[in-house]
């Protein structure tokens, strides 16, 4: 405490001195002369000072700056080691001319930069930097310039000061915000490394299952080199006319084509539990895809709706007003033929996310052709997954996009990750749509 009244006592001095009345000298004040070397820190008006601790210096340099001098900082807070820096340098001693050095380094640059300026060019150069908002630096070689005078060093500290009460605003809703996305992310991501785990459980089981299917089905290769060997011995007994052998031999064939049989079923069984492991981690990881994928949209969403905040351009040719259009499918109309049923409600919120229309066409399986067609009617764009769709569907689907010049698009997998590509690579400006 008493290191403290005795920094805010020689600080108060210092400011005093720098208030009196400059000698006149032949004349004129030594105030009206221009000098060629630039300001230092403890010469600038007092109330600048702390403009210049809080926008200069980051929190990490001012704490180790005040910790280098100050002799016990063990229960200091942030705004204790802002306090103290500011008392460093409000007067010409060792604490003020590190610091000043210190400043000097860090936008060594910038000052050189600013060196030969005149006061208009200073003026202009400042305007120039409040408009792209990289002030730092420029603060700094502005406030301390031989040619700066009282009014310019004011207004610059008057838009710092309005930046901070600015950005102080901004962030906190940003920063709310942000908290709750962050929050909705950490639970996907539980949900993710669950689908995970359930995911590399589900392959070791299935690699399991295909290990017994392949020694199962070298057993049945030996069994059926031993039932050719047995028909060779047949065909040599009756030769020899040996009907009770031949007897014996058939019943060993016919236990022999028993157990062909047996090993045949529990093979068939097998593919089965294969086809459904692999249509459940089909599912799974479509699952897991999808809630990745509206992470991603919520997190793009937020960035669009901030950046749409400190930006004056708008979409005027979207029919959706605020929407973007280069990302957006703009009310559009998708009409996707086959695939997986079951997986059409995600198809369908991936497109209702990008403000778009979905429409759903099972390729014939229940749908008439007749619906296939006023379907197409009505859709902007054409899509069918070429692994899940009927040959039939797939010939009606071409040929009708073609005769009415309609755009369609053929995907590799009926998956969610293939369509939710798709559409991120789409493009429905005025250009793309004319050049489709």
């Amino acid at each position: 405490m008493c290191q403290q009244k005795s920094l805010f006592k020689k600080a108060f001095t210092n400011f005093k001195s720098t208030m009196e009345t400059p000698e006149i000298k032949d004349g004129q004040s030594t105030a009206s002369k221009v000098t060629k070397q630039r300001r230092k820190i403890w010469e600038l008006e007092h109330n600048y000072h702390c403009a210049v601790i809080g926008t200069c210096l980051t929190l990490d340099e001012t704490r180790k700056l005040v910790t280098h001098f100050a002799k016990e900082t063990a229960g200091y807070s942030e705004y204790d080691f802002h306090t103290h820096a500011v008392h460093m340098i409000s007067f010409n001693d060792k604490p003020g001319k590190k610091i000043q050095n210190f400043l000097d380094r860090k936008f060594k640059s910038t000052i050189t930069h600013f060196k030969k300026m005149e006061r208009d060019d200073l003026r202009k150069q400042w305007k120039s930097v409040l408009r792209s908002g990289d002030v730092i630096a420029t603060f700094w070689a502005l406030i301390t310039h031989a040619k700066a005078d009282p009014d310019m060093i004011k207004d610059a500290y008057g838009d710092i000061h309005m930046m901070s009460h600015l950005s102080g605003a901004g962030n906190r809703a940003d920063l709310k915000q942000l908290k709750q996305l962050q929050s909705d992310r950490n639970e996907l991501r539980e949900t993710c490394v669950m689908w995970q785990s359930r995911f590399q459980q589900e392959s070791v089981e299935n690699e399991s299952i295909r290990k017994d299917l392949a020694y199962q089905k070298e057993n049945n290769e030996q069994l059926n080199r031993d039932l050719f060997h047995m028909q060779s011995t047949i065909e040599t007994m009756l030769v020899q006319n040996s009907e009770k052998m031949h007897q014996q031999l058939e019943q060993q064939i016919a236990k022999l084509r028993q157990q062909v049989n047996h090993l045949d079923i529990t093979n068939q069984k097998l593919r089965e539990q294969i086809i459904d492991l692999n249509e459940q981690m089909e599912e799974t990881i479509s699952q897991s895809q999808f809630q990745t994928a509206e992470l991603s949209l919520d997190t793009s969403l937020v960035a669009s709706e901030v950046e749409n905040d400190t930006s004056e351009d708008n979409c005027n040719d979207c029919p959706f007003g605020e929407s973007n259009a280069a990302e957006g499918l703009c009310g559009r109309c998708i009409l996707y033929v086959g695939g997986r049923t079951r997986l059409t409600p995600h198809f369908k919120k991936l497109v209702e996310n990008k403000e778009g229309t979905f429409l759903h066409h099972d390729g014939g399986k229940e749908q008439s052709s007749q619906e296939l067609s006023n379907l197409l009617n009505r859709a902007d764009l054409v899509v069918f997954p070429m692994d899940c769709v009927s040959h039939k569907a797939y010939f009606q689907v071409k040929k009708a996009c073609k005769k009415q010049h309609k755009p369609y698009k053929t995907l590799t997998s009926s998956g969610v990750s293939s369509f939710s590509s798709l559409l991120d690579g789409l493009n429905f400006s005025q250009e793309a749509v004319k050049a489709y």
